[in-house]
């Protein structure tokens, strides 16, 4: 059964799609890291301290990824790797 009426000229109308779980589970990461970077610049935090955070959470999660896999962590080109005594 033809649900579409055929108009002179015109191009039929696209349905829209689902976004797919990928693509809802991006858009909500998205959403969460603009949230999370605004409420902590409103509490003071300077974005040198949200670099040096996101720069410590892309380590543990890298480390807990090679753990799971079974491969030994590798030193990394952070700072604190480069420079083992500073904090």
């Amino acid at each position: 059964m033809n649900t579409t009426l055929p108009l002179q000229g015109a191009e039929p109308l696209a349905l829209a799609r689902t976004p797919s779980h990928h693509e809802t589970s991006e858009r909500a990461m998205r959403i969460l890291a603009k949230s999370l970077v605004r409420n902590l610049q409103s509490q003071g935090y300077e974005v040198a301290i949200l670099l040096s955070l996101i720069t410590e959470l892309i380590e543990a999660v890298t480390v807990e990824m090679q753990r799971a896999t079974g491969r030994s962590p590798q030193p990394s080109g952070s700072p604190r790797a480069a420079h083992p005594h500073k904090r």
